[in-house]
């Protein structure tokens, strides 16, 4: 099943900003709050970033926006993992709770506030994400371990 994805105008000037400083078709932008999460193919990832950060770094005084890019993928465990590339996850299990499906992760409380962001935003993004991709709730929790 493919998907299609509408952008108003201010997407569309998005992606074309992004592609015309990356060289590079992102598969999504999403706008929360004041964060642009772009979801890309994996294998473009460093050409996203550029050398020593420097397109991030121009996408993010071009938009005035923070930018968070994260690799696309199709399959949940997957997504979660690089969508959170940068944190310790203890456990991800998925359930069906009363026909709902549920994924309950758990990561290193020393990473907690990457996984959370700078005002919860990241685990906001995380949640909208799976809702809208996967139609699955997160429940998140963090856990000290040895």
């Amino acid at each position: 099943m493919k998907t299609v994805v509408e952008y108003d105008e201010k997407h569309l000037q998005y992606l074309n900003i992004f592609e015309g400083i990356t060289g590079v078709v992102p598969i999504s932008i999403e706008e929360i709050d004041d964060t642009l999460f772009v979801s890309v193919p994996f294998f473009k990832i460093k050409q996203v970033i550029g050398e020593k950060g420097k397109n991030i770094e121009r996408l993010t005084k071009r938009f005035g926006k923070k930018i968070y890019v994260y690799s696309h993928t199709t399959k949940l465990r997957e997504f979660v993992r690089n969508f959170l590339n940068n944190v310790k996850i203890i456990s991800m299990d998925v359930e069906d709770v009363m026909g709902e499906k549920v994924i309950y992760l758990i990561v290193d409380e020393r990473y907690k506030k990457k996984a959370l962001g700078v005002n919860k935003i990241r685990l906001k993004a995380l949640k909208h994400l799976l809702k809208k991709n996967f139609n699955t709730e997160l429940v998140f929790r963090t856990k000290v371990i040895g």
